[in-house]
């Protein structure tokens, strides 16, 4: 019974004692640092054009004949090496059987002549002879094969048939436009652009330029410009701006497209300071902090701010915090006063 009563009195006084204070929290915690920085305004210009084609071809056969053939309808989408349009090919596959014969009988002349020759039986100018027949009816076989292919007409490439000038069974002569085509890998926007904008804007303000179509007016593709006309129009006071689409749209965008050009212009104006929005805090007062590094070893300590308006993703910060002071962007809804951070490599504002 004594020995009970000891050891219930020892724990009775060891309970008394008073609880160890909490050790602070010195753990590096892994956060997005960044510094208030300025950033230049800018405003959205907005110009209404149309979708064109930068470059249209006129195809047509160079020989007369009658078409037989035209394979192909306007809008009509090509690929590279399909048929076009054919010419009637008689007249043409006959010429290219008589050279082929032609050929083929004075070949044979000039070899019998050839074997006569190496007897002494004949002169050497009459194998001259010979051989000079066969090269000319060579060149005769080369055209005609060149003629029976001009009578045929393919895509140059990946196209797409803007006009048909002629109907089938048509006679053209060589030279005559058949079909107006463009290369699908290619289209432009042009827009009328304000002569006050082409003559203040220069190409350092331009942050952005981009397309929109109304057929899909949710979708913007990027756009540099191609060319841009010498003179102003007269009526107008505008200048035609072709603009050149980086990505062709995934769906069929025609010439004539009615389409917007949409620039990003630097206003030249610089604001106060800005943070990303997520490095602001909220006191439960109401008032918002961020948290600052303030020595070397990354311990932070909460800087009551005063905001202006957001711009963007980034709010002005108008007091608390300059230029060369560090604050955690990302990451500080778990910190306390002193607690310190190491940055967080990888990661941006």
């Amino acid at each position: 019974m004594r020995t009970l009563l000891l050891i219930a009195a020892l724990l009775s006084v060891l309970g008394c004692e008073p609880a160890p204070a909490p050790r602070p929290d010195v753990t590096e915690r892994p956060a997005v640092l960044t510094q208030p920085t300025p950033i230049e305004p800018s405003a959205w210009l907005r110009f209404t054009g149309e979708a064109q084609a930068p470059r249209t071809v006129d195809l047509g056969f160079e020989i007369d004949g009658r078409i037989t053939r035209l394979a192909v309808m306007e809008s009509q989408q090509v690929k590279a090496g399909e048929l076009l349009a054919e010419l009637d090919l008689e007249q043409w596959i006959l010429a290219e059987s008589r050279a082929q014969a032609e050929l083929r009988l004075a070949t044979q002349e000039l070899q019998r002549v050839s074997a006569l020759r190496q007897r002494e039986l004949i002169s050497q100018a009459e194998l001259d002879l010979r051989e000079t027949e066969v090269e000319v009816l060579g060149l005769k076989l080369k055209q005609a094969r060149e003629t029976l292919a001009d009578a045929t007409l393919n895509a140059p490439g990946d196209i797409t048939v803007l006009r048909r000038y002629v109907d089938a069974h048509a006679h053209v002569q060589s030279g005559d436009p058949v079909l107006r085509i463009m290369f699908d890998n290619e289209l432009d926007v042009v827009a009328a652009v304000p002569e006050s904008l082409v003559a203040t804007v220069t190409e350092q303000q331009v942050r952005s330029m981009h397309a929109r179509f109304d057929a899909a007016p949710d979708r913007a593709w990027p756009v540099e410009v191609r060319e841009y006309a010498a003179e102003a129009d007269p009526q107008t006071r505008t200048f035609a701006v072709r603009f050149a689409l980086l990505e062709r749209p995934e769906w069929n965008v025609r010439p004539g497209m009615t389409a917007a050009i949409e620039l990003e212009i630097a206003t030249g104006q610089v604001s106060p300071l800005t943070l990303p929005i997520s490095a602001l805090q909220t006191a439960a007062d109401g008032r918002f902090f961020v948290w600052a590094i303030e020595d070397a070893e990354g311990a932070v300590q909460r800087r009551n701010v005063t905001v202006g308006q957001p711009v963007g993703d980034r709010i002005e910060i108008r007091s608390g915090v300059d230029n060369d002071t560090t604050v955690v962007a990302v990451g500080g809804f778990a910190l306390q006063p002193g607690m310190r951070v190491r940055p967080l490599e990888g990661a941006a504002p």
